[in-house]
């Protein structure tokens, strides 16, 4: 079976984004734990994950463009595709956000009652979560491509 490049490409982006999470959660978790860290400490990780993730996706995006040989342009199926995994990733997105804000509430209201408690007033607690919910959407989003182009 011939892969597209579009499905090399995300396929790729897969990978490489599992192992930058993998360097991120090893950076800001203590054991199970999100670590005591300074604001500082917490936006010089983001700020390298960011850079590093840029880099890699450009990289990937020149190195499988160029061994494109038959040099095809996004068709229709392709638009249609990365439409229908974009969407998927906004409701993932949307999901996680709105358990994490029902969670802030239930915990503020209920505080005896709620077994999971976030410390969401701890900031790195806050940054984990929430770069969390955006890797997981762009999981989604790249596991949709693969989904949507296997025929």
């Amino acid at each position: 079976m011939v892969m597209s490049l579009k499905v090399k490409e995300s396929l790729a982006l897969l990978v490489a984004s599992g192992l930058i999470y993998t360097w991120f959660v090893h950076r800001m978790l203590d054991g199970w734990r999100v670590a005591d860290q300074s604001a500082g400490d917490v936006m010089s990780v983001l700020i390298s994950v960011l850079i590093v993730t840029v880099i890699i996706y450009a990289i990937a995006s020149g190195v499988l463009g160029s061994l494109n040989r038959d040099k095809t342009a996004e068709d229709e199926r392709d638009r249609a595709i990365d439409g229908k995994a974009a969407r998927n990733e906004l409701f993932v997105l949307n999901a996680l956000i709105n358990i994490f804000i029902f969670q802030i509430l239930a915990q503020t209201a209920f505080d005896q009652s709620i077994n999971l408690h976030i410390a969401y007033d701890h900031l790195p607690t806050l940054a984990f979560i929430l770069f969390t919910a955006l890797w997981i959407g762009e999981w989604v989003r790249l596991s949709s491509i693969l989904w949507y182009s296997r025929s």
